[in-house]
């Protein structure tokens, strides 16, 4: 037991008592808190005794240290010459670094009249502070608070917020919490069932406060976690004293509905861009909420606003070309209170050009028939200046006020294109005129054209070959009940002597033979409808074996009998002509003339390379024929 009592180590919350050497201390200090966390911020009064009741502390002289506090009259950190000692701790949670505390209280004697009790005895310290901890988030009805509470919201709401734990350092177990909180609100608004403290803030004893806002006012929130645990030591009780977390504070305000100027073209508000001539159309005071009145207009530049105090309709009028503005306040009055509210400033440009015009499709017309050209209708616009071509009229420039003019084709024009073109314009306030122009036909078509169903080009066709020729209409309308007639007028002109020989025909196509090589065939045609007639149209060829592209005509007797064919194929060192060939061309397979001339009855084909060739003459009736001749050797 002897052992065990110099080993004894007292080690509570509140600390413990250190041992001189390995024999009990015969002094201890005395705490108050009986060894539980201590207060801070008022007097915590202790003292010195011996452990034994037969010694005492006559004659002592006693240093006290305090770490972590100070006196509480001096405010000094080392006392002499007493032995008890007034401290107050400072606010601030303690920490234990490497087994030594952060606030502590040790006290050494000396000049005993009992050498015995010259010892020293220590005391570790846990301090009750919420200096560093936070009270929030601050909530309203159980949901986290943005600090946004509608202007003219006046119905009783419950501001909480959690539970706040003293922190205590590792090792200590208890789990003490805030017993009260400090509530302060904005100017206006109420507490139910507290009372307001003389600063006027308000003390509860749970998380809660039961509030009555004001309509309109905003402001501060704030509160605070308080340790009344303490308020029982602190002077006169006052709860001043103890130990308090920062404020937190939560700024309310009171937003009013969202105030808009709107016109028919910017629905949701925002700049407006007009062309030259156009007016605020639809220009009036937006909200989603009622209770607005006493709506003010204010304008700027080239805009000019007036009247709508009570609708929020202004009449507004536009002075031109160039910049303005346009502002707005109301008064918004809900549950007895009231606030102006400003709208965004709208900003407004005038260009000097007056809108896009867009032109409506011209509809189709037979001659002499009256037709309407029109735009639609342009903002801004007074006027509308036409450009009409022949063969219509009114012909050339006509101004109208309406977005539209009626024109009449000659009954004696012919089927054509044509164009309108216009300007849309603002005569009275200057403004430059837009335009477009649209393209239309009078009459089924634009022209006609010659087709032939020949292989051919702009100016040759195949010699000796049969085929049809077709009336072909340029860009074709649909008109109903439209009857066609067609002229036809064919020569074959001697390509040598210019002799010509006619025919005549009618029907929208026609079958045709072309004449020889060398002769033309020249085409004429005249289209009549009983929407109006065409032009007259024409085409010559030049009738041709080969064309100048080097490409050939379709071989007109593809399988030619013994007598119309040359032999033998392949050839080796001659190639027989037909018996009744006329002039002759060998062409090789680039389309280059290897031998040509009279008919000789046989060729000489021995210098020619091995490959494929063509034999082009004329058979006894005249016709092309074409023939694929193999060299090899």
């Amino acid at each position: 037991m002897e052992t065990f009592f110099r080993v004894l180590l007292v080690c509570l919350f509140g600390g413990f008592t250190t041992l001189s050497g390995w024999a009990q201390s015969p002094i201890q200090i005395s705490d108050p808190f009986i060894s539980q966390p201590t207060c801070t911020n008022i007097p915590i009064t202790y003292s010195l005794a011996t452990t034994s009741s037969s010694t005492n502390l006559q004659g002592c002289n006693t240093e006290w240290t305090i770490v972590g506090g100070r006196e509480a009259t001096s405010g000094q950190t080392t006392v002499r010459g007493v032995n008890n000692v007034s401290v107050i701790w400072n606010d601030v949670p303690t920490t234990i670094t490497n087994g030594v505390y952060s606030a502590s209280l040790r006290a050494v004697t000396t000049q005993c009249n009992n050498s015995a009790i010259n010892a020293t005895a220590s005391l570790d310290i846990v301090t009750r502070s919420l200096a560093q901890s936070t009270a929030g988030p601050i909530s309203v009805n159980g949901t986290v608070f943005n600090g946004q509470l509608p202007f003219g919201d006046n119905a009783q709401i419950t501001l909480s917020v959690p539970q706040v734990q003293l922190p205590y350092p590792s090792g200590v177990n208890n789990a003490d919490y805030a017993g009260a909180y400090e509530w302060t609100l904005p100017n206006g608004w109420t507490a139910s069932g507290v009372n307001p403290t003389a600063s006027g803030s308000y003390i509860t004893y749970s998380t809660s406060l039961l509030v009555n806002p004001s309509a309109d006012g905003g402001g501060n929130i704030t509160v605070r976690a308080l340790d009344n645990y303490c308020t029982s030591r602190a002077p006169s009780g006052q709860i001043s004293y103890v130990s308090k977390s920062p404020l937190m504070t939560l700024v309310v305000i009171r937003p009013t509905p969202p105030l808009l100027i709107v016109t028919n073209a910017t629905p949701q508000g925002g700049a407006v861009k007009l062309f030259c001539g156009q007016g605020l159309d639809g220009l009036q005071a937006k909200s989603s909420a009622t209770g607005f009145s006493n709506y003010t207009f204010t304008s700027t530049g080239v805009v000019s606003v007036s009247g709508g105090q009570n609708t929020g309709v202004p009449t507004s009028s536009i002075s031109g070309p160039g910049t303005g503005t346009i502002d707005l306040k109301a008064l918004y009055t809900r549950n007895g209170a009231s606030t102006y509210v400003a709208a965004p400033t709208v900003s407004v440009t005038v260009s000097n050009t007056v809108a896009p015009v867009t032109m409506q499709p011209i509809p189709n017309s037979c001659v002499g028939q009256t037709i309407r050209v029109q735009v639609d209708p342009v903002p801004g616009a007074t006027d509308y200046t036409w450009d009409v071509p022949y063969p219509f009229s009114p012909q050339g420039s006509t101004t109208t006020t309406q977005p539209f003019l009626d024109i009449t084709s000659s009954a004696t024009a012919l089927s054509r294109s044509f164009t309108v073109g216009v300007a849309a314009g603002n005569s009275s306030s200057g403004c430059t005129a837009s335009t477009a122009s649209r393209t239309g036909v009078v009459g089924p078509g634009t022209g006609a054209a010659i087709v032939p169903d020949a292989s051919h080009t702009d100016t040759e066709i195949c010699a000796y070959t049969t085929f049809q020729l077709s009336a072909n209409i340029v860009d074709l309308r649909y008109i109903p009940n439209t009857a066609y007639t067609y002229d036809w007028t064919v020569n074959q002109r001697n390509g040598q002597t210019g002799a010509i020989s006619t025919t005549y025909a009618m029907g929208q196509s026609i079958q045709v033979t072309s004449p020889g090589t060398g002769d033309w065939l020249d085409v004429y045609l005249q289209v009549y409808s009983s929407c109006g007639d065409f032009y007259p149209t024409s085409q010559s060829w030049q009738s041709v074996y080969q064309f100048a592209n080097g490409e050939f005509c379709l071989v007109s007797r593809p399988n030619p009998d013994k007598a119309a064919a040359a032999y033998p194929n392949p050839a080796d060192e001659r190639l027989h002509l037909p018996i009744a060939a006329s002039a002759y061309s060998l062409y090789d397979g680039y389309g280059r003339a290897v031998l040509q001339g009279q008919p000789a009855g046989v060729l000489d084909t021995r210098q020619l390379p091995n490959g494929l060739y063509y034999l082009v003459h004329q058979d006894a009736a005249g016709r092309a024929v074409r023939q694929a001749i193999q060299v090899m050797h």
